[in-house]
């Protein structure tokens, strides 16, 4: 990221700046220290970026052509996202590529159109891959419900996520990501030609085609990594422009303001991300191993398991952390013979639609009211101080009901068979 600053044109300091402040955002600190694949994902990208506005602004060597190529492969095999991403830098890439066509030597042509082509290659059977796991994905595939073709819920996923404070209020998200657009315009601005589209093409496009993308697949914010780059980035340079426009302010005394008013600004963004510790400062997902510790301690012997959402619960509590019980899928459940007793695991589900829905699903399958189900008391399960505990409650069903008994087969005596027809009176009476 220090690297893309200083081609971007932002000075050592300022750069540094940036760094640092990014370095001290939940969503890095998560990414970086987990073992999934989206910081190398991030890095990749943000080398292809750099080559490629080195190929953009000149002059343009072999070995950046090489570089967009490498990453850019290496970023979509690393996850399907990617593949947009080197796609277009790619693209972009190879516009630069045109355009010092004419300075550029025979060698220098044929090599560089050789790399562009070559890495069609793996980006073909790459492509054909996410296709499949597109597919996969798919919310009707795994037994979901289709979204709408607007997905609001990424939409208040994504500023959460890439925001540097992890704050719950909806104003501080929606004042950051004000920043953050502003200053991807003005990054845009600074730079020429094709240059400009890269801003606002990598950070901006791909959320928003994602939003309408998820009506069908399942998306989450963590799949943009690299965009969160430019988000803080754009951030970070509105605020840089907030500090130059009051050095030039016509008033000498207020100009001269300038410097403390910027390390104020600065002191204060990191005491605020300082002042939330611990929250943040960890890989940030529930605490899914003091969840097996506890279970397989406490309830295994006479205890189900139930996830929700189920498709995504088995495949975490089955097949990555073991339990040592199936889990049960709480949109097919149906009580187990000889059991009475199920911890129901909710997974990611601390939005008003999720908790709609899980609602409506214990009512419809456990027969538990939304009142009673919340206000069943949660499971103490074991966390740590950058992980919290998985939500999860004991829910106790009542005995199953006694079956009747078949009647005696043989017909009922006259005087005791119900008749169909009403009584007549005898005339004689």
């Amino acid at each position: 990221m220090y690297e893309l600053c200083l081609e971007l044109g932002l000075p050592l300091r300022r750069a540094l700046v940036v760094i640092a402040t990014f370095a001290l955002t939940a969503f890095f600190i998560r990414h970086a220290t987990e073992a999934r694949h989206y910081a190398m994902l991030t890095t990749f990208c943000t080398l292809a970026t750099t080559r490629t506005l080195r190929l953009l602004r000149g002059p343009r060597r072999i070995r950046d052509v090489v570089g967009v190529a490498l990453c850019g492969v290496a970023a979509a095999a690393t996850h399907y996202f990617g593949l947009a991403y080197a796609l277009a830098l790619l693209g972009t890439a190879a516009i630069g590529v045109a355009l010092g066509w004419k300075q550029s030597s025979a060698y220098q042509r044929f090599a560089a159109i050789s790399v562009l082509l070559v890495s069609l290659v793996p980006l073909g059977y790459l492509a054909l891959r996410a296709i499949r796991i597109g597919h996969s994905f798919g919310v009707g595939s795994v037994g979901g419900t289709a979204r709408p073709a607007f997905n609001s819920e990424l939409l208040r996923e994504i500023p959460h996520e890439f925001s540097l404070l992890t704050t719950e209020l909806g104003w501080l998200l929606v004042l950051q990501g004000g920043l953050a657009l502003v200053g991807l315009v003005l990054l845009s601005r600074r730079l020429r030609g094709v240059a400009c589209l890269l801003p606002l093409g990598l950070g901006l496009a791909p959320c928003a085609a994602a939003l309408f993308l998820s009506a069908e697949h399942g998306v989450s914010a963590r799949y943009l990594a690299p965009s969160a780059v430019f988000y803080h980035l754009g951030a970070c340079t509105t605020l840089f422009a907030a500090v130059d426009r009051v050095r030039r302010a016509p008033i000498e005394s207020v100009a001269r303001l300038a410097p403390h008013f910027g390390g104020l600004l600065l002191v204060g963004l990191l005491a605020a991300r300082l002042a939330e510790y611990p929250r943040g400062f960890g890989a940030g997902v529930d605490d899914y191993r003091g969840l097996r510790r506890y279970f397989r301690a406490n309830l295994a012997q006479d205890t189900a398991l139930v996830a929700y959402p189920g498709s995504f619960g088995k495949l975490l509590l089955d097949k990555e952390y073991s339990m040592g019980a199936r889990a049960l899928s709480l949109e097919k459940f149906r009580p187990v013979s000889g059991i009475r007793r199920y911890l129901i695991v909710e997974i990611h589900s601390d939005n008003p639609e999720r908790q709609a829905e899980i609602e409506s699903l214990v009512e419809r399958k456990l027969g538990l009211s939304a009142e009673v189900w919340r206000s069943l008391p949660l499971v103490p399960l074991p966390h740590s101080p950058y992980q919290p505990a998985v939500v999860a409650r004991l829910v106790q069903l009542p005995p199953p009901r006694p079956k009747r008994k078949k009647r005696d087969l043989a017909p009922p005596a006259e005087e005791n068979r119900p008749s169909a027809e009403p009584a007549i009176p005898d005339d004689g009476a």
